[in-house]
């Protein structure tokens, strides 16, 4: 559950987003993936792969989420172009296995999201919860004001490094509830923390890589798959380093792997 995004690419404009990436990840391991979600029927073209694959609940939207995204040194500096608006959440809501939070640009009440949807597992990647953005449009982090309901009713969480001092408070409250906390680092691979300590792992390698977009989006929705099913942790982030391995191999949601694609390549790592 997240607003989806239209990412800019030469030459064309693909559909993206933590909920594209997630849902097509979870379809490409064998689950029946929903997507919930404000944006533009226009940008939804049938014989898009989210279409074709997923379930799509989509709020309509004159617009759908756009940023212009420029890396210099390292760092990046986003620009919000176009914002779908919040997420009205239904009266029902359906049950399901695994509930991914996913907001990109501060469309969800995570708080209210968690208490009414039925799920056996909590997933969420928080890094719309801590953004705004000024009047250009410039995108500016937040600290988080606590962790509440949600941090203690989340089963994992997956941030970027680069997010963990806007959202420690969430952290720290989550991993004291028994979830586990996942700090990616891209090539440099992640760190888990836990009731049992803190851990590093290095990343998955693969040869040539095209597209680092979406990476962490797949990362985190191949680790909520996998500790549902009951994986260890150590399992579940290799079986996930696998996964954002692959996903680099494509332009955005190209690279999407199968279980058995990722099996292989874990099985190597």
């Amino acid at each position: 559950m997240g607003n989806p995004t239209v990412d800019v690419y030469p030459g064309e404009l693909l559909l993206g987003g933590t909920v594209v990436y997630s849902t097509l990840q979870a379809a490409g391991l064998g689950l029946n993936g929903c997507l919930v979600g404000r944006g533009s029927p226009a940008d939804f073209s049938p014989t898009d792969p989210i279409c074709k694959s997923v379930d799509v609940r989509l709020q309509e939207s004159p617009v759908t989420t756009r940023f212009h995204n420029v890396t210099t040194a390292g760092k990046r500096e986003q620009t919000l172009l176009e914002w779908a608006g919040a997420i009205q959440l239904p009266p029902v809501l359906p049950a399901c296995r695994i509930l991914h939070i996913a907001p990109v640009a501060a469309e969800l009440a995570a708080g209210e999201v968690v208490e009414r949807v039925p799920a056996e597992f909590v997933g969420l990647t928080p890094q719309g919860l801590i953004r705004s953005w000024d009047a250009t449009g410039r995108v500016l982090l937040r600290p988080i004001d606590g962790g509440g309901e949600l941090a203690r009713r989340v089963h994992a969480v997956v941030a970027a490094e680069c997010e963990c001092p806007y959202l420690a408070p969430l952290l720290e409250e989550a991993v004291r509830a028994g979830a586990v906390a996942v700090v990616t680092k891209g090539a440099a691979g992640c760190e888990v923390r836990s009731a049992a300590g803190v851990e590093q792992y290095p990343a998955v390698r693969v040869a040539e890589p095209v597209d680092d977009t979406g990476a962490g989006d797949v990362f985190a929705a191949a680790l909520f798959v996998e500790l549902h099913r009951g994986a260890p942790v150590a399992g579940a982030v290799r079986f996930a380093s696998a996964a954002a391995a692959l996903s680099l191999r494509g332009i955005g949601p190209q690279g999407i792997a199968s279980r058995t694609e990722i099996a292989g390549l874990a099985g190597q790592a």
